[in-house]
């Protein structure tokens, strides 16, 4: 089931959708890149793992941004709407006496969290191989020159004026080992956030299943209250950080606790566990 449910997702105009505007971000990510340091001297050009598509940086300002805006939106397409296709091309009947009404839906939530985090992986995967095969290993970070005096305070925040939850920086020594392993590990952590917030849409539909439409919102309307805590608490202190989706994508931001992200996603699981749990009750009872 769950090997005939990825071949119908990858074949799905969304899914390929979703890919394709991921390749264009991360493209024009890497074109902004060259052209602002076409010409430069090597010292001042960012190091491989600092130009990837996750990392904030005023060369892709702009860019980064509208993508941080889309994000709500291009989660959803992947697979999160096939129950809804399924229900409206009356095949789900089908689907669950071939397979049983449990294997339906757990293989398809598997495959809605697959889909999410390999619409979004791929793509950074090959911004990144470009990337380390393009630009020089500068020591020239997101966080600051590897080779400043004042780098220790700048990546433990000692330097911080104002008092701050979580750590600075995340994962400090393989930070320092390697910038570029550093990137690829939240690429690899990015994708699964995008995964698991994929398949929480997946649930959601359960219930708003009329229309694909008004899927598009819940995720949005979610994203928009952390946001506006974000707008809210941001001069308070200690600060923390409520933009959920920028959690695994590297600006160089304080205030990222691991443990309010690590609630957020424990949360979401479980509303997932318990979403499918109740639909297949649901069916099996019918």
């Amino acid at each position: 089931m769950i090997r005939m449910q990825f071949r119908l997702m990858i074949n799905k105009k969304e899914f390929q959708l979703v890919y394709l505007i991921n390749l264009v971000y991360v493209f024009l990510v890497y074109l902004k890149h060259i052209s602002a340091y076409w010409g430069d001297e090597v010292s001042t050009i960012l190091s491989p793992g600092s130009t990837s598509a996750i990392v904030w940086h005023y060369n892709i300002s702009r860019i980064y941004h509208i993508y941080i805006i889309l994000l709500p939106f291009l989660l959803v397409l992947p697979f999160a709407m096939s129950f809804i296709d399924d229900n409206k091309n009356l095949i789900l009947f089908a689907l669950q006496i071939r397979s049983g009404v449990k294997v339906y839906y757990i293989a398809k939530g598997i495959v809605c969290f697959i889909g999410g985090f390999l619409a979004f992986f791929v793509p950074l995967f090959m911004n990144f191989i470009l990337n380390h095969v393009t630009f020089p290993d500068s020591g020239l970070t997101f966080m600051g020159d590897l080779y400043d005096i004042n780098f220790d305070s700048l990546v433990t925040g000692a330097g911080l004026t104002i008092e701050a939850r979580g750590p600075k920086t995340w994962f400090l020594p393989l930070f320092l080992a390697s910038q570029e392993g550093y990137t690829l590990l939240f690429c690899i952590l990015f994708s699964i956030e995008m995964g698991i917030f994929s398949t929480f849409v997946y649930v959601v539909s359960f219930v708003l299943k009329r229309s694909k439409l008004t899927l598009l919102l819940p995720f949005y309307l979610i994203t928009a209250c952390f946001e506006k805590l974000e707008l809210i608490y941001r001069g308070r202190e200690p600060y923390l950080c409520y933009s959920i989706l920028s959690y695994f994508m590297l600006d160089g931001w304080y205030g990222k606790d691991p443990l309010f992200i690590g609630i957020v996603i424990l949360a979401v699981l479980f509303i997932i566990v318990l979403g499918i749990h109740w639909q297949i009750r649901r069916d099996q009872l019918e």
